[in-house]
C-alpha cells in the first residue's frame, strides 16, 4: 500500500498530497472490500440490538464504534505498512486484535479525541440549560484549545502509532524526532485528509437528518426503520474510510521521518 509516488515533504504540490493520502485509504479499502463492508453490517447489527428502538441507548452504541476504531486503526496500518490483506473470515480470528503495544500507545491519543467529543456533548446539554449566550464565554475557548492541542500531539508523536502496529520502537521520544521541523505538515495532511473528509460527510448527513429523514436503525417512535439503516450502513463505511485516512497520513509520517532518519521501513 505504499505506492503512491515518492516520499510527501513541505515541497509536494498540495495535489499530489491529496493524491496519496486518499490513493492509499482508497486502495486499502477496496483491497479489502468484503472485509470492511462485513464488518460494517456487523456494527450496524450492534447498534440495531443495543438500541432497541429506544433513543436513550444511543450513547452506548457510540461507545462501541468508538471501542472498534482501535482495531480498526491497527488492521489499516497493518495493512498500508506491511501490504496485508483481510478477509470477512478474519473478523473471529486473532488477526484482528490489537497487540498489546498498540493498544498501549494508541490510548493517550484515543483518549484524548474522547475527551475532545465528551466536550461537544457537554457543550450541547450545556447549551440547552445555560442558554447559548452563556456558554461560549466559558468553554468554547478551552475545547478550541483541546482540539489545537490535539493537532499538535498528533503532528509530533502520531508516527508512533504505525511503529506500535508492525512492531518497531514505539517512543515518543523517537516519534518526536520523526517529526522534527515536519509537525505541522503532518497536521496540515490531516487536515485536508480525515478532517476535510468528515467534515463533508458529517454535513450531508446532516442536511439528511435536518430534511427529517430517518438515519438510523431504529426512528424516533422505536419502529425499524429500512431508509435509516441503510443511511447507518453507509455513516459506518463512511466512518471507516475516514479513519484509514488517518492511518494514510501517519503511516505517511512514518515512512518519511524514517528515511531522514536513515533507518529502513518495509
Amino acid at each position: 500500500m505504499n505506492d503512491h509516488g515518492s516520499e510527501l515533504n513541505q515541497h509536494t504540490p498540495l495535489t499530489g498530497i491529496l493524491e496519496h493520502i486518499y490513493g492509499t485509504a482508497r486502495d486499502a479499502f477496496f483491497g479489502n472490500f468484503l472485509f470492511f463492508t462485513t464488518l460494517g453490517l456487523i456494527l450496524v447489527g450492534i447498534e440495531a440490538l443495543l438500541l432497541q428502538g429506544n433513543p436513550a441507548l444511543a450513547l452506548l452504541s457510540l461507545v462501541i464504534n468508538v471501542v472498534c476504531a482501535v482495531p480498526i486503526a491497527f488492521i489499516g496500518h497493518r495493512i498500508m505498512m506491511l501490504n496485508e490483506s483481510f478477509r470477512p473470515r478474519d473478523l473471529s480470528s486473532t488477526r484482528v486484535i490489537p497487540s498489546r503495544r498498540f493498544l498501549k500507545t494508541s490510548l493517550p491519543f484515543f483518549l484524548l479525541n474522547a475527551a475532545i467529543y465528551a466536550s461537544f456533548i457537554f457543550l450541547l446539554s450545556a447549551e440547552t440549560y445555560l442558554g447559548p449566550d452563556i456558554v461560549p464565554a466559558f468553554l468554547l475557548f478551552p475545547i478550541l484549545i483541546l482540539i489545537l492541542f490535539n493537532f499538535y500531539f498528533l503532528g509530533r508523536f502520531g508516527s508512533a502509532l504505525p511503529a506500535a502496529a508492525i512492531g518497531t520502537n514505539p517512543g515518543l521520544a523517537l516519534a518526536a524526532l520523526r517529526s522534527k521541523g515536519r509537525r505541522w505538515f503532518l497536521v496540515q495532511n490531516i487536515l485536508i485528509g480525515p478532517a476535510l473528509f468528515g467534515w463533508g460527510t458529517n454535513k450531508l448527513f446532516a442536511e439528511w437528518q435536518r430534511a427529517g429523514l430517518s438515519y438510523t436503525v431504529w426512528d424516533d417512535y422505536g419502529s425499524f426503520s429500512l431508509i435509516g439503516t441503510i443511511m447507518s450502513y453507509l455513516s459506518q463505511l463512511v466512518g471507516i474510510f475516514a479513519l484509514l485516512l488517518l492511518v494514510s497520513a501517519l503511516c505517511q509520517a512514518y515512512r518519511s521521518g524514517e528515511a531522514i532518519l536513515g533507518h529502513k521501513t518495509p
